[in-house]
Parts: C-alpha cells; sequence; structure tokens
C-alpha cells in the first residue's frame, strides 16, 4: 500500500535532481592550492557521494522543523541507494551532467543529462566558483548558473549550488582510460 506521502515525497526527490579521472592510488590526493592546480584537479568524472546525497534530501524534508518520520526516511533511503548523478568536466570546457532518480514505489524514475560549459571565475583558499552553462539533453532548456566548489582532497568535492540551496559531495570515478572520463546520457 502506498501511503498519502509516498507521491509527493517521489516527486519531490524527482524534482530535487532536475538540477542537474585518472587512475588513483587508494590515498586521496591533496587538494589544490592554485587556479591551475585546480583546473587541473576538477577534469575527470564525479560521481556523487551517497551519505551527502541522503543528507540533502532529509534537510530538504525537515526544513521546517518537524522531524522526518522513519517511515520516510527508510524511502528515501531506498530512493538514493537506486539513484546517480555524476558530473564530468574536461580541459577543453566542455562539460556532462547526468541523474537518473529512481522511485522505490511504482515503476516510476526520471533521468536527465545536459551537455555544456565550464568557465572558473576565481579561488579562494580550497574553494573555486564556476560558471555552468548547461542544456537538458531532452527538453532543450538552457541555463547558466554559478556554481562553489570546495575540495576536501584532490578526490572528493563540495559541490553548492547557490540558486538552488543544495549541498552534495562528488568523488573522482577511479578510471584507467581517459577515454571514460564522460558519462554517458541515460538511454
Amino acid at each position: 500500500m502506498v501511503r498519502s506521502y509516498h507521491l509527493p515525497l517521489v516527486a519531490l526527490l524527482l524534482s530535487l535532481l532536475s538540477l542537474a579521472g585518472s587512475s588513483r592510488a587508494d590515498q586521496p590526493a591533496a587538494a589544490p592550492t592554485d587556479v591551475e592546480g585546480s583546473k587541473k584537479a576538477l577534469i575527470g568524472t564525479w560521481t556523487v557521494d551517497k551519505d551527502s546525497f541522503r543528507d540533502a534530501v532529509l534537510k530538504n524534508f525537515n526544513a521546517n522543523g518537524q522531524p522526518v518520520p522513519d517511515e520516510v526516511k527508510k524511502l528515501i533511503d531506498q530512493v538514493v541507494e537506486k539513484s546517480d548523478m555524476k558530473l564530468a568536466f574536461r580541459a577543453d570546457g566542455t562539460m556532462t551532467a547526468t541523474a537518473k532518480i529512481v522511485a522505490p514505489v511504482g515503476d516510476i524514475s526520471q533521468e536527465s543529462a545536459e551537455e555544456g560549459t565550464w568557465k572558473l571565475l576565481g579561488m579562494k583558499d580550497k574553494a573555486i566558483t564556476l560558471e555552468t552553462s548547461t542544456k537538458d539533453q531532452q527538453s532543450g532548456e538552457q541555463k547558466t548558473e554559478k556554481v562553489e566548489l570546495k575540495f576536501l582532497d584532490g578526490d572528493q568535492v563540495q559541490v553548492h549550488i547557490p540558486s538552488q540551496k543544495v549541498d552534495f559531495k562528488f568523488k573522482r570515478e577511479k578510471t584507467t582510460d581517459s577515454k571514460s572520463a564522460t558519462p554517458q546520457a541515460p538511454k
């Protein structure tokens, strides 16, 4: 039986994600300390950290200060585990952002892929500000926004999208082939 709050929960999760490397040793690389190092460190494919994804969704649900019911938390956990988001930054200034959100009830999922460009606007401490311009491959919607990334180390970034008031951690994908640095658009 689907509880009455499941459908709004699924709708919220789907709308949250309509936003939209190289081989390394097991030890994380050091965070870059300058603009050129940041540009180089950013190149590659980054996958959302499931814990930070879960935390962002729970924070959104708890925005009114009310505790999130355990049943809703369980549903959120199921959605997060089945879902995925990736960002790929290429050295030529192009990028791809993909998201796949899968609901645990019914046969509901949403996939999106955006292609575009990125430009490093500046750096302060270990944080960089990017301007991204993307176009949704299905809807054709074009958007430009500023995104703040803070390198936690060379293999993890905290991504903050001020216009969406959302934060996610992304981890660098470990690859052995530079050609695999672009996530494929959902089919």
